[in-house]
């Protein structure tokens, strides 16, 4: 009993480094594309800089996000 509990714990094991390595590849793909600065990109470091300048705005968007890029 304990030898097919083992045999099935490391198929698991193999299963879920599969997915993960998967995962990782999927989205390190083409991760520097584009190259250039999309729409929304422009406006996030507006309102991160006026975060940071303590000038705060209204924005239709909840600031959570913002702040914590900000942070950094």
């Amino acid at each position: 009993m304990d030898g097919a509990f083992s045999l099935a714990l490391g198929s698991e094991s193999a299963i879920l480094s599969f997915l993960v390595l998967l995962a990782v590849a999927v989205r390190l793909y083409s991760l520097s594309l584009p190259n250039e600065v999309v729409f929304d990109e422009s406006h996030v470091g507006d309102y991160v800089s006026h975060y940071i300048t303590g000038n705060y705005t209204v924005d239709a968007h909840p600031p959570l996000g913002k702040l914590l890029i900000a942070m950094v």
